[in-house]
């Protein structure tokens, strides 16, 4: 029987969070897509339960997410494991870079309440 792997993809953003780099030079984006970083039993149960979590947040200063909470217009469920687990990989990533800019300026806003939504897929 064949083996599949799981992995988080992110399905729902602030536009700026593309642009925003971590710390580490990677964006939060890449880094929820990261196997390395997800595990595969993670992801699998996304994909098995077909979960989709939006959390929001703020940047601190310091680079370091606060302030999390359910985006309940794009989440379908109340789980706390599926809330759990996506909760503890963004309070695990590296500080963002609030110094991060484009052609437009900086990017970072203090204040601001920033987006980011996954759901699991299976990948052959």
């Amino acid at each position: 029987m064949k083996e599949f792997r799981f992995e988080l993809q992110v399905d729902y953003r602030t536009a700026d969070l593309c642009i925003l780099k971590l710390a580490n030079g990677q964006s939060i984006t890449k880094y929820i897509e990261d196997p390395k970083i997800i595990s595969n039993d993670d992801a699998r149960l996304y994909y098995v339960r077909v979960w989709l979590v939006t959390l929001m947040f703020k940047i601190a200063e310091s680079g370091e997410i606060y302030d999390i909470q359910v985006y309940k217009k794009h989440t379908n469920t109340n789980d706390n494991t599926a809330l759990s687990i996506f909760k503890t990989y963004l309070e695990n990533a590296p500080k963002f870079d609030v110094t991060t800019s484009n052609a437009s300026g900086v990017i970072w806003k203090p204040n601001k309440t920033y987006k980011l939504g996954v759901r699991g897929i299976k990948i052959n």
